[in-house]
Order: structure tokens, then sequence, then C-alpha cells
């Protein structure tokens, strides 16, 4: 309201309307109201400024914050996402691991068998071999080779000797 009134004619007239004193001259005296309207229109400018500032300065302070706390929620979300990724490459690479691991102990287990079976049948090999040599006739058994071949046995007694044979095996 002050502002409305110092800017309107009123002002002018409370300017013309100002009282004389003793020594002071007319211009004088309309100078002195004149330059206390103007203050008082430099204070409320000043006022309606720093309000006015107050006002953008809370405004940009919330665009500010929101803007920082956009960025922040930025920056959470791609670490997240980052780690998410760390995450999944690590499992991936336990996975691969352990699989590698058990399938080198799987391939391990079938070597082992492939050898035990090698084995297996080198010592029966090897067996056969040794019966087959007691039946060659050579100048230390020739007399074994030449004589008469013992008795027959019955069927049960020769399947028990076989068996002994079969489980000597060293598995």
């Amino acid at each position: 309201r002050r502002l409305d009134f110092l800017l309107s004619p009123a002002a002018v007239d409370q300017q013309l309307a100002a009282p004389l004193r003793p020594g002071c001259s007319p211009y004088y005296v309309e100078f002195a109201c004149w330059e206390r309207q103007m203050r008082e229109v430099r204070r409320i400018y000043r006022a309606q400024y720093l309000q006015k500032l107050a006002e953008v300065t809370e405004i940009e302070r919330a665009k500010e914050a929101e803007l920082h706390q956009k960025t922040l929620e930025e920056r959470r979300r791609r670490k997240n996402a980052h780690l998410q990724r760390i995450g999944e490459d690590m499992k991936r690479r336990a996975i691969l691991k352990d699989r590698k691991r058990i399938e080198s102990k799987v391939n391990e287990a079938i070597e082992m068998a492939r050898r035990s079976k090698l084995k297996r049948s080198q010592i029966f090999w090897y067996r056969r071999m040794e019966n087959l040599s007691k039946l060659i006739a050579t100048a230390d058994n020739l007399e074994e080779a030449l004589a008469p071949p013992p008795a027959e046995v019955d069927s049960s007694q020769k399947w028990a000797k076989s068996k002994r044979v079969q489980d000597t095996s060293p598995l």
C-alpha cells in the first residue's frame, strides 16, 4: 500500500503540503520530503528484491537438491547394475570351475576304470600264457609233457578251479 501511495500523484501532494520550517526554502522542504519518499521506495524495492531473491534461491536450492538426488540415484543404479554384472560373472566362473572339477573327476574315474580293465586283461593274458607254457614241451618239463594225462576231474572241480583263478585278480 505504501508503494502504491509513493508512486501515485498523492505523493506529489504530500511533497507540496510539507510544512515549512524557519530558515528552509519551499524548494528544500519539498526536496527533503522527496528524498524521504525515495528512501522508502528504495527500502520497499530492496525488501521486494530480497523476498523474490529468497524465493528464487529456495526454488534453485530445491532444483539443485533434486538434481543431486537424481545424480545419486543414477550412480546407485549404475553401481548396482555393475555389481550385478560382476556377481553374475563370478557365479558363471564358479559354475565353470565346478563343472571342470567334476568333469576332471569323472574323466579320472573313467580313465582309472579303463586302466583297470586293461590291467585285468593283461593279467588274464599272462595267466593264459603261463598255463599254455606249462603245456609246451621243453627240456625242463619234457617228462611231464609226455606223461599220460591225469584222470578226468569232474566239471564242478574244474569250475571251482577256474573260479579261484578268476578270484585272484587284484580288483
